[in-house]
């Protein structure tokens, strides 16, 4: 509680400073799209560039094909909602935008950027998501009991960040570095930092302070050039370290590294359940990950999800791996996940009460590599029909659909001929 108080007095005080006499305050009525006028009380929307305005969001908002860029002193804040935009990016060039208790989601290539000295950022209790780049330019950033991934890259440039009990996954797409530039200034506190194909960086003349509790570079070096006096308490690093005599352990944590980051896959899009840890039907269960019921590869088949849940642009992929080689496997899918059902080897996890379990046909085989994949276009297909149930109607923009693979596999371990993977919740925007 102290920590949220202390957060919201720093983002008033933002508010105040850059508030402006003339400004218009539009706040939201009910959830919906930015552009509509029923989103908003008074039935008019603020225009997506912000000029001097105050914004207060009470509700879920979703913008479509649009950037919202704060300019003219504008105040922009949000409060227990889910924010998501789908095709654009969020900018704060000269006011102040503040999230709190929130999730934060900005589809796959679009970017959060503070882009000069008068913008400010603040993000409290929140979930965020960032689609490419997480950048402040010059700019202030705030973040504090946040749960964050980047696709790309977490840059301060000759800004000032703060981050407070922050768990990050930075380039969780393909890569991404965590840059902390020239002539920048960064406090840490009990923050820990995944990249599984990047560099964290501290460039010369910048400033870097605190404490952090992980850094996990899976692909990558840590570098100082500036001046570091933040203790990290774990750490592994496959590449280079330099520039960080007497603020590291003794020696690397590599095989309990994993653990710091347990409670940090945050992403709100995506939900596994059904894990094959317990539960299973002849003691066939797994240790830690996010697969089914063991196989009889000795693993769990998992189901992944790539691409964006936005039913406009309809480009999700589902991916089926560690499956048994060159057996037929079939996608199911149902509007909830309420049993644990044993079928074969595994557990079928998704449908239950009231829910009818659907299936993505012809069933595909897994080939040499035992991986089998929909989509994308899994949106168009749940319109055409190919579901096998004419009652179910196409998959909207809200709903949470649940997916589930079932797969033979007449040499599994419990005899049952058939398995299936974990399962795995998508909320679609």
């Amino acid at each position: 509680m102290q920590r949220k108080l202390r957060s919201l007095v720093f983002l008033g005080s933002f508010t105040l400073c850059l508030g402006h006499v003339s400004a218009d305050t539009f706040t939201t009525a009910a959830a919906g799209n930015w552009t509509s006028g029923a989103t908003w009380v008074g039935g008019v929307a603020p225009a997506t560039d912000v000029d001097g305005d105050e914004i207060l969001i009470t509700h879920d908002v979703t913008v479509v094909n649009s950037n919202i860029k704060l300019i003219g002193g504008a105040s922009f804040v949000a409060t227990d909602v889910s924010f998501t935009m789908l095709n654009g990016n969020f900018v704060v060039e000269h006011g102040s935008a503040g999230f709190v208790g929130c999730q934060v989601l900005i589809e796959h290539g679009f970017s959060i950027q503070i882009t000069t000295t008068a913008g400010t950022l603040s993000m409290v209790g929140c979930e965020v998501d960032v689609g490419q780049n997480f950048q402040n330019s010059e700019g202030v950033r705030y973040l504090e009991d946040v749960c964050l991934i980047v696709d790309e890259n977490f840059q301060n440039a000759k800004g000032t960040d703060t981050l407070i009990n922050v768990c990050a996954l930075i380039g969780n797409s393909t890569s991404g570095n965590f840059q902390n530039d020239s002539d920048s200034l960064m406090h840490i506190e009990d923050s820990e930092f995944h990249l599984p194909n990047g560099n964290f960086q501290n460039q010369s003349s910048a400033t870097l302070s605190g404490s952090i509790t992980a850094i996990w570079l899976e692909n990558g070096n840590l570098q100082n050039a500036g001046t570091w006096t933040a203790q990290v308490e774990n750490y592994c690093v496959s590449g280079d370290v330099s520039g960080l005599s007497g603020f590291l352990p003794a020696a690397q944590g590599c095989a309990d590294i994993s653990a710091f980051f347990d409670p940090c896959n945050c992403d709100p899009r995506f939900e596994p359940v059904c894990l094959g840890t317990s539960g299973c039907p002849c003691g066939n269960n797994v240790g830690d990950g996010e697969g089914g019921c063991a196989n009889s590869t000795g693993t769990g088949a998992t189901l992944s999800a790539s691409g964006s849940t936005s039913t406009a642009i309809d480009d999700l992929v589902l991916t089926a791996s560690n499956l048994p080689a060159d057996v037929f496997a079939l996608l199911l899918a149902a509007q909830g996940a309420e049993m644990q059902l044993p079928l074969g080897d595994g557990n079928l996890c998704i449908g239950g009460p009231g829910l009818k379990i659907v299936r993505y046909l012809p069933a595909t085989n897994s080939g040499p590599a035992g991986q089998v994949t929909l989509g994308p276009g899994i949106v168009a297909l749940s319109c055409s029909g190919p579901l096998g149930d004419p009652e179910v109607t196409c998959i909207d923009p809200g709903e949470t659909w649940y997916f589930q693979t079932w797969y033979r596999d007449l040499g599994g371990p419990c005899g049952g001929g058939v398995n299936t993977s974990s399962a795995l919740g998508v909320l679609f925007h």
